[in-house]
């Protein structure tokens, strides 16, 4: 009889699992304490040696059970421990003190401030732990070492490490362990709080059970389902799982849908929630084997697009796929699997009412094939063909053939392969049995990984199961994944491996029972257990791209098999220890300049500064360790003459390893003189959070004051006054029509419009200083309150000033000399009063809007320095406009012929502003 796997195949998936295995039960630990002490332990107690004093309780029992409780033994003292991860021994059951002396014990080993730790590393087995900010040591220290360690001067306390209290419910999966993340929430005090998790799958039907054990959080609280439509449970148990591994993480769910672009919208709906990392389970048994299907091109468009982890079980094809080119067998247009008439078929064990789905491809691409090849199922005792699929493909097809089938007879079933027309190509076959099974021959787990698992950049899962987790399962598939089109290339797959068969909780049935446990096998139970890896590191290093999570967990895995990277293990299997080992802490260093150290408590003195507002640009440089750098928070206190402190850089800002960032504050300097404060600079650097700054220097009044009064002729009326028209109707705009964009809240009453003011040091020079202002009825320049005419232009020193005022659609004019300003309110220069108040020798510089009486020349709507015809042009092509317009010259709120006509009068009228 041909040797075969027999393999066990669960509703709905046609996943399938090898099942032999025996299995241990397991006791959940409670504990219970008296409140009365009697008075002969209060004696037992009295007679501590001051080392054993150190110790706590439990472990001074382990020394000498004297000091057990009356009615506790040894061994359940230390069944107990065990329980709690807390006690490790070489013998299977300690009985003797020798037994229990070279036991080990997980402690914490409290040290005096700065204290050297090299003296507990000499006497403890393992340290996995230091925390240097607190003095605290984290070991494995075998019992007779207990009471030397304690007695050093450097020691205060040694303590068992108590497991945290957790989320977890009535079971937990033997993969906690196995990949140690339960190692690290005890050491690094991570489970994954703030990633969220999205897990695609068939249903979460009967959660409810798992919730009621605190297996699972309750919806809402922890636990989201966006969609539950397609029924069943296996989501529930993949959930389990990362609920145990990372109970702090939020847990999101979608079902699979029922066909692959609903699959691709299940996705889309996790990424839209916000959801880190996305796992599932699902195989589309018709997307392409030689290239990226729909599928697989929506997963790739996601990674790109999204800073995300992508995890997919590999697949259970390894005892059910077949691969090699077609080869005639016996001059027949059948195929020979085998390569020659020895066992040239693949072949099914049927019994009746068992089923199975057959797919065919071959390397055509998708929608191109020119090459017929059929597919056969038939009854080996009557040799009668079954079930065929002889899909005619000529040249504008996909190379597919597909076959389902119930058998009616317990028999043997060949599958047949049969080449109509068309030159040699390679073939593949993946069976899908559902009760029954294939036997081996000519099956092969290599190059059985295809769709979405085989994207690059999604992390493809093998399985190896918790009793055997260095030995690959049978059924899970093997790399590489053979592309064809559009390139040809081979991807290195699987990416990594992850333990199967873990205890769940059953609910909905859902699992193998052996014996009185519930277990989840398939690579199905593999990917949820690397998912839960990737959220634990991406939670204690938040910083990090999802890209640099997954190339730490598979870079710091178990090596399994042939030495580095293989198409078995991909990387190993995942350690979420050794990837949180290879982490070091972050080490801030503040810079002003860039390369010039500030120290922690140190002070940045930044000279003077003009009263106002004050803008400080500091280098945040990650010096050392391989974390991210993440400053959270900048605040400031202890104030002299200053006030108004602001972050003006988005927090948190995230600096890679050996990165800089730039950190931009601003604060106000009230008055002139000495000022200071003190900012906290919050990180998760462990032994400078927070990084303390005393910015100190001294405030000077930059500024000088100007009060000027104008006349725009378009606005002008005899008698001394402007229109207020557009101020009335409610068009001048709260925000400055000139470059400084200034913007006030409201536009005070009796204005006519915006001017700019511009100071220069010279005629023919650039503005050293400039600001928008107001124009009043009156023709008083006054600032944004309507009222105050001295008006404040911050950014220059007290000196001799050329005033030039601009407007919109009036000509530029400038002061005839530089007026002397300060800080000191000065007297009003008034440009209103005769031709000479300006500067320049054309006698139409400025325009006589009534005898005696001078103001700007109205009509310069293309701003160009010289009114011309084409402003007027401009006013004729916009006339009846309504608004705040540049061709509206007199202001009056529309415009008009009048308009055109200013222009028309003021032709060739010329600035004498540069």
């Amino acid at each position: 009889m041909i040797a075969y796997l027999k393999y066990c195949k669960r509703r709905m998936t046609f996943i399938f699992f090898l099942f032999i295995a025996s299995t241990m039960l397991g006791q959940e630990y409670k504990g219970s304490f008296s409140p009365v002490l009697s008075s002969l332990q209060k004696t037992v107690i009295s007679q501590l040696s001051d080392s054993q004093k150190k110790l706590s309780t439990d472990l001074v029992q382990l020394i000498d059970r004297k000091y057990l409780p009356i009615g506790t033994t040894l061994q359940t003292h230390i069944a107990s421990m065990k329980g709690m991860k807390q006690f490790q021994s070489d013998e299977v059951d300690v009985f003797t003190i020798d037994q229990v002396v070279k036991s080990k014990v997980y402690v914490y080993i409290k040290l005096q401030p700065a204290a050297q730790i090299s003296q507990i590393e000499s006497l403890a087995s393992r340290v996995t732990d230091v925390d240097t900010k607190n003095s605290l040591v984290v070991a494995w220290v075998e019992v007779d070492k207990l009471e030397k360690i304690a007695s050093l001067d450097a020691v205060k306390s040694i303590r068992t490490v108590m497991p945290p209290i957790v989320r977890t419910g009535s079971v937990t999966t033997e993969g906690d362990g196995i990949h140690k993340t339960s190692d690290v929430r005890t050491t690094y005090s991570q489970s994954g709080s703030g990633i969220k998790v999205g897990i695609i799958s068939d249903g979460v039907d009967t959660r409810s059970a798992a919730q009621a054990t605190s297996d699972l959080p309750a919806d809402d609280s922890g636990l989201t389902i966006l969609s539950n439509a397609i029924g069943g449970d296996e989501g529930t148990a993949m959930l389990e799982i990362v609920h145990d591994m990372v109970p702090a993480a939020d847990l999101y769910f979608h079902d699979l849908g029922g066909n692959f672009v609903a699959f691709n919208s299940a996705i889309s709906d996790l990424v839209s929630a916000g959801c880190d990392v996305i796992c599932d389970d699902v195989g589309w048994l018709t997307q392409p084997f030689y290239e990226d299907g729909t599928v697989a091109s929506h997963v790739a468009s996601v990674l790109s697009a999204n800073d995300i982890i992508y995890v997919s079980a590999a697949g259970n094809a390894g005892t059910s796929h077949y691969q090699g080119d077609y080869t005639s067998l016996q001059e027949t247009p059948l195929h020979t699997f085998s390569g020659d008439e020895n066992s040239p078929y693949l072949y099914l064990d049927m019994e009746i009412g068992e089923s199975v789905i057959i797919v065919l491809q071959w390397n055509d691409a998708f929608g191109s094939s020119g090459n017929d090849y059929n597919l056969f199922l038939f009854e080996a005792t009557g040799e009668t063909v079954v079930a065929q699929s002889v899909v005619v493909q000529d040249g504008n097809d996909d190379p597919l053939e597909v076959i389902s089938y119930t058998a009616a007879t317990t028999d043997d079933y060949p599958i047949v392969v049969q080449k109509t027309s068309g030159s040699t190509k390679n073939l593949e076959v993946y069976i899908y049995p559902n009760g029954c099974s294939a036997y081996s021959n000519n099956i092969s787990p290599v190059d059985a990984i295809f769709g979405h698992p085989a994207v690059v950049g999604a992390v493809a899962v093998g399985a190896v199961r918790v009793t055997t987790p260095t030995t690959i399962e049978s059924f899970s598939s093997q790399g590489p994944c053979t592309i064809t089109y559009p390139a040809s290339v081979s991807r290195s797959k699987p990416d990594i491996v992850g333990t199967d068969g873990g205890v769940i909780t059953g609910a909905g049935g859902f699992g193998q029972l052996v014996v009185s446990d519930w277990r989840f096998y398939g690579t199905s139970a593999s990917a949820p257990h690397i998912s839960a890896v990737c959220a634990q590191l991406w939670a204690q290093l938040p910083g990090d791209a999802g890209d640099d999570i997954r190339d730490r967990i598979l870079t710091t895995s178990v090596d399994l098999g042939t030495a580095g990277f293989d198409n078995v293990f991909g990387y190993g299997r995942a350690d979420a220890l050794a990837a949180f080992d290879t982490y070091t802490e972050p080490e801030i260093d503040v810079q002003r300049p860039a390369s010039t150290s500030i120290t922690d408590t140190g002070t940045d003195n930044v000279g003077s500064q003009t009263v106002g507002t004050v803008n400080l640009t500091y280098t945040i440089d990650n010096t050392a360790g391989t974390a991210p750098l993440s400053v959270t928070g900048v605040t400031a206190s202890s104030y002299v003459n200053s006030s108004g402190f602001a972050v003006v850089t988005s927090l948190p800002l995230n600096v890679a390893a050996g990165g800089t960032g730039t950190l931009n504050v601003s604060f106000d300097v009230d008055a002139a003189g000495a000022f200071s404060l003190a900012i906290d600079i919050a990180s998760n650097d462990a032994d400078e959070d927070p990084y303390d700054i005393t910015i100190e220097g001294t405030g000077v009044l930059n500024h000088v004051y100007a009060k000027i009064k104008v006349w725009l002729q378009g606005s002008y009326q005899a008698g001394g006054s402007m229109t207020t028209t557009l101020k009335t109707n409610g068009y001048i705009p709260t925000t400055s029509p000139y470059s400084d964009g200034r913007t006030v809240s409201t536009v005070p009453a009796g204005v006519t419009d915006w001017v700019f003011v511009e100071l220069r040091t010279s005629a023919t020079g650039s503005a050293v200083a400039q600001r928008s202002f107001f124009v009043k009825s009156n023709g008083e320049i006054v600032d944004e309150d309507g009222s105050t005419t001295d008006l404040q232009i911050s950014g220059v020193a007290d000196d001799d000033y050329f005033i030039v005022v601009r407007h919109r659609n009036h000509l530029a004019v400038m002061s005839t000399a530089a007026q002397a300003l300060d800080t000191s309110p000065t007297s009003q220069y008034n440009f209103t009063t005769a031709l000479t108040q300006y500067y320049g020798a054309d006698a139409d510089r400025a325009k006589e809007v009534e005898t005696g009486v001078w103001g700007l020349n109205a009509g310069d709507g293309n701003e160009s320095g010289i009114v011309t015809i084409s402003d007027a042009n401009l006013a004729i092509t916009n006339r009846d406009d309504v608004g705040y317009h540049i061709s509206d010259y007199n202001l009056s709120g529309i415009v008009t012929i009048s308009d055109a006509n200013l222009a028309i009068a003021n032709r060739d009228a010329n600035t004498n502003v540069n």
